[in-house]
């Protein structure tokens, strides 16, 4: 219970099963989806602080996390990469000063989709032990990349999602659904 609270008070809510997959319709306000998305990101940095917490990880969160690794994570940076901070770079000011930030937030995509990489093996490659025993290296690379995830969350949420609902226009956040929609298959 104590990890749970601390999960809590972090501002992080812990999940105790599936998260409920983003709603299709919601890829038509672009930036939404992205705000919702942030949400689901935190709720499985919750879930990875408590599973390095414990030492321990039942197969049905291991395979929950690994989904969410393989398949959310790498959609949510294209998405990031090849459409919205173009466009928004492609419309910002000077004084926004976004052009480092987005950098940044680029080099830590392809950090973290190594990292995903490294927990993925970590997690999968205990057969069909259930739970499975949580390694301190393993523990040590949920936290970091839970910890290094939450910051970065914080500056897109807090940053760029800001600039982004004030400078895109609608013509960019079409353009953005379009890109979004194929990228997941999903027909107009």
């Amino acid at each position: 219970m104590a990890v749970r609270r601390r999960a809590l008070e972090s501002g992080a809510r812990p999940t105790t099963g599936a998260l409920e997959p983003l709603p299709d319709a919601l890829l038509q306000r672009p930036l939404d989806y992205l705000s919702a998305a942030h949400l689901r990101h935190r709720c499985m940095h919750a879930e990875m602080r408590t599973i390095a917490e414990s030492g321990r990880c039942s197969r049905e969160a291991a395979e929950r996390l690994i989904a969410f690794l393989t398949r959310e994570v790498p959609l949510h940076h294209r998405d990031e990469d090849d459409d919205i901070f173009p466009s928004v770079l492609r419309r910002s000011v000077p004084e926004d000063g976004l052009e480092p930030v987005l950098r940044l937030l680029s080099s830590e995509h392809h950090l973290s989709e190594r990292q995903a990489t490294r927990i993925v093996e970590a997690l999968g490659g205990d057969g069909d032990r259930d739970p499975i025993e949580i390694a301190p290296r393993v523990a040590e690379l949920l936290t970091t990349f839970a910890r290094r995830e939450h910051r970065h969350l914080a500056i897109e949420n807090g940053i760029v999602l800001v600039i982004a609902r004030k400078r895109l226009k609608r013509a960019d956040l079409e353009a953005i659904t379009h890109s979004m929609r194929m990228r997941r298959g999903v027909n107009a």
